[in-house]
This record gives structure tokens, sequence and C-alpha cells, in this order.
């Protein structure tokens, strides 16, 4: 369980209590560090857990801000995003500095959705937002679908403008024959347990689905390498990156390296080290769509 002292504040990140990539949060262990408040990212895939958890932690005394991910809702939406930063924000008397990342956020979102909005219905691209972990294919699929009640998928939708194939609720491993069925027009791979550049889907592991639309055309892209669900300030260049993938012609005029660049030093206020170290991370050096 990762625990970083801030201050007078300790912050847990858990993917789901008792489970998951984080592991399981430990109250006994946030207890002796003695925090003036905990805050708790709630991925909202482990309720009982959760509402356990927080009630052993109020009973020690220790006051608690619940940070819900978007996943949390019935119908995820990017603007629980802002409310969590305003919400921060309050907390750390920086409501200003707050209002300033979250206009940062929405402008740069502005500018994938002015050129997609008024895509026609018959020109909407259909995409499949699909996680790749070599895993899988010792589980007998192919990957994991993103559906219904998920971010990314409501990001793609709401944001980009494309109509998502998979309609199952979640993220759900999927069969090479599911994946035929669903047939995109173009899939999008995100960070997920690795990272994953497009070339994967077209190595021998994935044999069975090379008669995809997608992979015939060329039309697979990464997105960068940002930690999964994890990317709560960056998401905004995700959505670009998307947008560009699946509507070339609408973007042309957006350079992705110049406007994450930009977008990164209006967001952070770095230099050109730092900024350039962040840019590195993300790994844009496997973005087809960068070269």
């Amino acid at each position: 369980m990762p625990l970083v002292k801030k201050g007078w504040a300790l912050t847990v990140n858990v993917g789901a209590l008792g489970s998951g990539p984080y592991g399981k949060a430990n109250v006994e262990t946030i207890a002796n560090l003695n925090p003036d408040l905990l805050i708790l990212r709630d991925m909202g895939s482990a309720k009982e857990e959760t509402d356990k958890f927080l009630t052993q932690i109020e009973s020690m005394g220790i006051p608690v801000v619940v940070l819900q991910y978007p996943d949390c809702y019935e119908n995820p939406k990017v603007d629980t995003i802002y409310d969590e930063i305003e919400l921060l924000g309050q907390i750390f008397k920086k409501e200003d500095k707050a209002e300033e990342i979250v206009k940062t956020m929405q402008d740069a979102v502005d500018d994938v959705t002015s050129k997609t909005h008024d895509i026609p219905e018959d020109e909407i691209k259909s995409v499949l937002y699909f996680g790749a972990p070599t895993s899988a294919l010792t589980k007998g699929g192919v990957g994991q679908a993103f559906g219904l009640g998920t971010v990314e998928v409501a990001q793609m939708e709401d944001l980009v403008n494309v109509r998502n194939v998979y309609q199952d609720k979640g993220n759900n491993l999927i069969s090479s024959e599911q994946m035929l069925a669903l047939d995109p027009d173009v899939i999008i791979l995100p960070t997920w347990s690795g990272y994953h550049p497009p070339r994967q889907l077209y190595e021998s592991n994935y044999t069975n689905i090379q008669e995809m639309r997608a992979l015939k055309d060329g039309q697979v892209y990464s997105l960068t390498a940002t930690p999964c669900k994890s990317e709560r300030l960056e998401f905004p260049i995700n959505v670009m990156i998307a947008a560009k993938a699946t509507y070339p012609d609408r973007f042309a005029d957006v350079d992705l390296k110049t406007w994450i660049h930009d977008y990164i030093v209006k967001l952070y206020n770095t230099d050109e080290t730092m900024t350039q170290k962040i840019m590195d991370a993300l790994m844009l050096e496997y973005l087809e769509i960068v070269n």
C-alpha cells in the first residue's frame, strides 16, 4: 500500500481495498503514522470493504476525505474529475489554484470537442477501447474490453464523439471470437498491466484477430504511458491523442508534441527541462500518429 505523507495529510491510493495492484490498505499502519487527515481514493469496486475500512479509520478519530473515481457513479462523467480538484483546493485552501487547473483542463478538452461535436451521424467512427495485457492470453482471452459504466468510454463517447462497440458493463476479458464480432473502425490501447504499443496487436500472439478491419487498415493506436486509472490531470492528453487518431482530418492542424508540450507547461508551470522529462515519461515515441 503506497502511502505518501504530505505535510499534515496522508494519501492512500487503493485500486480496490483488499485487492488490485496497490495491495490491501492497513488500518494499523495508517494509525501509527498519526496523520491529521487521510485522503482516500475510492475506485468503486469494493464498496463493502471500503465502508468497513472507513468505519475503522473514523473510529480512531482520523478525519477522512473520500475522492470517488468516476467509475463509482452509475453514469461516469468527466465533470467529477473537476469536482475532485476543486474539493482538494478547498481542503488545502488553494481554491484559486484549483480553479486555474480546472480551467486549463477544460480548455484542452474544448480543443477536442470544438472539432468533434458536429460530426454527422453517418461519419461517427466505431471504436474499441482495449486493454491488452499478455496475461489475458493465458486466461483464454485476448484482452479487456471497456464498456458501459467506465470513465474511459464516457470520455471517448462524450468528448471524442465515437460509438463504443462494446456494450457490456464494466471492463471484461473477451475472446478472439468476440473481438472479431465487434470489428471496430479503430482500436485504442491504454496502459493496462504494462505499456502496449500498436505493434503488439500485429504480433504472432494475436494471429486470430488479424482479419479485423482496424488491423487490416492500420487503425490501432496507443495512448500515453500513464498509470491505468491514475491519469487524472493528464487525461486531456489522451483524449486529444484518441481524437486525432480517430478523426485525423479534423485534427490535421494539431501537432501532438507541440500541443502536449504546451498543455504540460500550462498545467504544471514547468521549465523546459522538467517539461521534457514529463514528455519522455509519456513515451510518445511509440505513438504512430506522432511520428
